[in-house]
Parts: structure tokens; C-alpha cells; sequence
């Protein structure tokens, strides 16, 4: 009688199910980081290299609550001319203490088309989200992508098929 050790073939791998639901959208979550970065590096770009400069002056500070719900942190509110006309905007960072003081002067860079399209023209305005997003994006791809891969191969070498 021979005796011999008789394997069985692992069980087929599922291909699908929840682990590529959450691939899939952890890599839309990428796609949308992705298309923030480019948003704003975009809009950046095209006001740093087409845009016009003038002098803007802080008119008064809005205040609103920080993330954690306590008060307060403060945005500047600026007014500009272009033509004869008044424009003004509200910067997208907030920050306590108030970065800038009532009636202080600001350079800032506005589309000459739009002239509500407008930012003060310093690093932390026009570049900061994009410096930001930059490299979280890529961090986040590679971790994601980086993580399945590495799975899928050690899945790979611990299903051999013994003859």
C-alpha cells in the first residue's frame, strides 16, 4: 500500500467583496485630494502669473469659532479698488491672534477679468492648501495602494499548492 501524504488545494480566493469596495473608495478619496491640489495649485498659478497687483486694506476682522468649538479665530476682511470700483474678499484663513490689524495695508493679486477673484499675495495665502495637499495626496496613494499590494502578494506566497 503506498503512503503518501495527500494535500488539499486551498480554497479558491474570492475575488471582489469589501476589501475592493474599500480599495475603491479609498482611491476616490485620492482622486479627490488629487483634484483639490490641482484646483487650487491652479488657481494660485494663474493669479500669480496673469494677475494684477494692487494695494487691498483690512476693513475689519471677522470672528467665528476654531475647530475645537472655542472662540474665537479672526479673518480678515479686505477692500480694493480696480477702476473706480470697490471689491472686497474674506480670506479663507483664519488664525488667533489676527494676522493682520484694521486698516493695514496688503499687496494682493486679483484676475484682471474678475476682479472679486482675489488674494493676498503672500506664500501662506496663495500657496499654503496646495503645499498641504501636495504631499498628504501622494503619502495617502502610496499607503493605500501600498498596503493591498503588500497583502495581496503575502496572500499570494502563503497559498501555495503542494503536488
Amino acid at each position: 500500500m503506498d503512503d503518501y501524504r495527500q494535500y488539499e488545494e486551498p480554497a479558491p480566493r474570492r475575488s471582489g467583496g469589501f476589501g475592493c469596495l474599500l480599495l475603491g473608495a479609498l482611491n476616490l478619496m485620492v482622486v479627490g485630494m488629487l483634484a483639490a491640489t490641482v484646483f487650487f495649485g491652479w488657481r494660485s498659478y494663474r493669479l500669480y502669473t496673469g494677475g494684477e497687483r494692487t494695494i487691498a486694506h483690512v476693513v475689519r476682522m471677522v470672528s467665528s469659532s476654531d475647530s475645537e468649538g472655542d472662540c474665537c479665530v479672526y479673518s480678515p476682511v479686505f477692500e480694493y479698488t480696480v477702476e473706480g470700483q470697490q471689491y472686497g474678499f474674506e480670506s479663507r484663513n483664519a488664525s488667533s491672534p489676527p494676522a493682520y490689524q484694521v486698516g493695514q495695508q496688503v499687496e494682493i493679486l486679483y484676475n484682471p477679468e474678475d476682479p472679486n477673484d482675489a488674494v493676498v499675495n503672500s506664500f501662506f495665502e496663495m500657496w499654503l492648501v496646495t503645499a498641504l495637499l501636495c504631499p498628504s495626496t501622494l503619502f495617502t496613494a502610496v499607503a493605500v495602494n501600498g498596503f493591498w499590494f503588500l497583502r495581496s502578494r503575502l496572500k499570494k506566497t502563503n497559498t501555495e499548492v503542494y503536488a
